[in-house]
């Protein structure tokens, strides 16, 4: 048996393209996303991702639902038959995903992270303290970000004062998250 018969390889991305001095202004885009990296909106954090396992797990094929790093950990576990106490863990394993392509993501309970003052609430998704690095690293006037991405991938509608409730239940979210992660916000 050749290695790479046995040798699970995941490749992703590293955020959205680069905007600072350091990397000369960068250079790349984010296509029809907004922002770039160092920001929370799609166009820093929506990156490609490829998992290949020779004979395992089939070719050419994509996946579109919503997804994220925190996930690899958990999959490559069940794909390697590791038993994992995953209670905890905000990763879900994307084994079902892979296997079945109408498979629903794990993660439609939502899911939160946070980036320096910045954070998202995702079941739905709700920014808070959004800044579009795109745009010079421009803050927003707005502290919180109400976005509709079936209907608005751009992110360029701020549904804050239409869905006041989604913004409560989101703002809840996060609040548990950071509790459950104990970072005290």
């Amino acid at each position: 048996m050749d290695i790479k018969d046995n040798t699970i390889i995941v490749f992703q991305s590293d955020n959205g393209h680069s905007t600072e001095q350091r990397a000369h202004f960068g250079g790349g885009s984010s296509g029809m996303y907004r922002g770039a990296k160092q920001c929370l909106f799609e166009g820093g954090i929506r990156v490609p991702a490829a998992i290949n396992w020779k004979n395992n797990i089939p070719k050419g094929q994509i996946r579109t639902q919503f997804a994220v790093n925190t996930d690899w950990m958990p999959t490559l576990a069940e794909l390697c038959g590791i038993k994992l106490d995953a209670q905890d863990l905000d990763g879900k394993s994307l084994v079902e995903i892979i296997n079945n392509e109408a498979e629903k993501t794990k993660h439609a309970s939502g899911y939160c992270w946070q980036y320096q003052d910045m954070w998202v609430a995702r079941k739905g998704k709700l920014l808070g303290n959004p800044r579009d690095t795109s745009k010079k690293k421009h803050k927003l006037k707005e502290k919180r970000f109400l976005l509709n991405l079936d209907e608005d991938i751009g992110e360029s509608t701020n549904l804050f004062k239409k869905y006041p409730e989604k913004v409560i239940e989101l703002e809840q979210q996060y609040r548990n998250w950071l509790k459950r992660n104990k970072q005290v916000n």
